[in-house]
């Protein structure tokens, strides 16, 4: 779990230049990104692998690669 640092969110400076307050909302930010990149990996399929490819059209794939350099010509 995430512990927020709430002095930079709660700043009223409109054009706030403090670095801390700036590598605060960075830290955050990454935080944010890793830990939802993370959980993407469990929760969400991997979109490559694609459903019937090695029943159907592996095969034909490969063939078509391996005559390929011959077609370039």
């Amino acid at each position: 779990m995430m512990v927020l640092d709430y002095d930079p969110l709660m700043c009223t400076t409109v054009s706030c230049c403090d670095n801390e307050h700036r590598l605060s909302i960075d830290k955050m930010y990454m935080t944010i990104i890793n830990d939802l990149s993370d959980s993407s990996r469990y929760l969400l399929p991997d979109i490559r692998t694609v459903s019937g490819w090695n029943e159907y059209v592996k095969e034909v794939q490969s063939e078509a690669s391996d005559a390929f350099p011959f077609m370039a010509v």
